[in-house]
């Protein structure tokens, strides 16, 4: 009967997905019991969140974990509704103030950066663990299997919203096989674009050009103009090589730590990034929202990917 009804949803011009529920893995009952309901998967809701987590140039590996997220809190759905307080496709609480307000969660580009923001957090921390597991670590469920038992799932519709936004399979690129440098020294060093570099990484087995990005504390983007023989889809990633993560023309105050410009007059309260730290993390110091945290410090960007090892940021006005 579920079948059908998608095909009857599709039918009648609704953007919904032909992809039944597996109500041997997915159970929503605490949900309906409180009048919320969850329909057929949303391709709107899918596209947008493929489109988002592409842009912040995730590994495949957590492209999974984003879809295996919704999956299990909302079927792909943005529902305005849930346990609680939670609301959204990722199923967030505008009570614990780090994922956002209300409306803010209600946006679907934005509460997959909020998640991806808290999914590169524990993958950093973590790399070994699974997709499910890190999904888990960002989301601290109550049933941990869950997750990876929609792996499966996840990766079909995954597949389909690639097929029809464009991307590959291996964004991110991580290293699948380990290959020892050509340098008789036994390392080799990535040729930078800049003339100068404060910060090097040697390339581990696993490592993607995310996670190198990250352990600088720099964008995905720099990390590319830092590093210019890496390719753009980061297929090219050489373990043993050491690439260029932090750039020598990056400053610090006398100090030791650089402060980023407020946009309000005053900050009671500062905190210094460190790497794998990210912009929920940093509002979470304060008590704040990542709205209010992106409004107190105007340099950083709506998807927080300029954030600076060694900077103070304001977490408090």
């Amino acid at each position: 009967m579920q079948f059908f009804a998608a095909v009857l949803l599709a039918v009648a011009g609704v953007n919904a997905l032909v992809t039944p529920i597996d109500s041997r893995d997915l159970d929503f009952s605490h949900l309906e019991k409180r009048g919320c309901s969850v329909g057929a998967p949303n391709q709107g809701v899918i596209d947008t969140a493929y489109k988002t987590a592409k842009s912040r140039g995730l590994s495949y590996k957590l492209l999974v974990t984003v879809f295996e997220t919704m999956a299990v809190e909302s079927n792909y759905n943005n529902l305005n509704c849930g346990d609680q307080d939670s609301l959204g496709a990722f199923q967030q609480r505008p009570s614990m103030k780090v994922w956002g307000t209300a409306s803010e969660i209600m946006n679907v580009a934005h509460a997959t950066n909020a998640f991806i923001d808290a999914a590169l957090d524990c993958a950093n921390k973590h790399p070994n663990y699974s997709s499910g597991q890190t999904a888990q670590c960002a989301q601290v469920s109550e049933f941990p299997d869950r997750y990876d038992q929609q792996e499966s799932r996840a990766k079909s519709i995954l597949a389909e919203a690639i097929k029809r936004n464009g991307g590959s399979s291996n964004a991110g690129g991580a290293i699948n096989v380990a290959t020892k440098p050509s340098s008789g020294s036994g390392k080799s060093t990535s040729s930078s674009s800049t003339s100068g570099c404060k910060t090097h990484r040697t390339a581990k087995k696993g490592d993607t050009c995310s996670k190198l990005a990250s352990a600088g504390g720099i964008s995905l983007s720099k990390f590319y103009s830092l590093n210019s023989k890496v390719n753009s889809k980061c297929t090219n990633l050489q373990v043993g090589a050491s690439y260029c993560i932090a750039a020598g023309t990056t400053s610090k105050a006398s100090t030791g730590t650089s402060k980023a410009t407020t946009s309000s007059g005053s900050c009671k309260q500062h905190y210094t990034a460190k790497s794998g730290d990210n912009c929920s993390k940093l509002a979470g110091k304060g008590g704040i929202s990542v709205s209010k945290f992106l409004s107190l410090n105007g340099k950083v960007n709506s998807k927080c990917t300029n954030l600076q090892v060694g900077t103070s940021y304001c977490v408090k006005a």
